[in-house]
This record gives C-alpha cells, structure tokens and sequence, in this order.
C-alpha cells in the first residue's frame, strides 16, 4: 500500500535523507567530522559542479540526490508491503 504522508519543500535543488540528530545539536556526529553545519552545507551542498542523477553521500550520515526540476515541492509516499516493509518515495518527477 502508498499512502502520500506529505511533501518536501527544496531551495537547494536536491533531497537530503539523514536523521537530525547527526547533524543539529551541540552533541551532533556532523561536528566531528566538520565544525558547523554552515561549513557542511558548502561543503556538500554548495558545490558549483553537482549532478542530479548521481547520489551524494553526506559525510556517511546521509544521502542526497537533485532533484528533477529544481526547487519546488515534492509528495513524499510512505509505502508498505503485506510483510510490512516500509519504504519513503519521494517522487521527483
């Protein structure tokens, strides 16, 4: 079963899946391996070459992926299986 649970608002052109605890807070995992996170957004998002159809692995703690039109919002779907696996779609198109 997909169910839309939402959307994902981009500024940046591309989707970022992590969990927030690595990379918000003083005790954040991001802080070892950058010292804030406006130093991890250059570093990772702000790169002047990106492509949109290569995922970009976000200092072990995430992923990213650009999106296919640019900025704007996207529906997020949870889908489960009859085993009860989950999955999170985000549908770029």
């Amino acid at each position: 079963m997909k169910i839309r649970i939402g959307e994902v608002g981009v500024d940046a052109g591309m989707v970022m899946v992590g969990d927030p605890c690595y990379f918000v807070g003083k005790d954040a995992t991001v802080n070892k391996r950058c010292k804030t996170w406006q130093q991890a957004c250059k570093e990772v998002f702000c790169k002047e070459v990106f492509c949109k159809d290569t995922p970009m692995n976000v200092y072990g703690l995430g992923v990213a992926v650009g999106t296919t039109h640019g900025d704007g919002c996207y529906p997020v779907y949870l889908q489960t299986t009859k085993a009860g696996r989950r999955r999170l779609v985000v549908n770029l198109d």
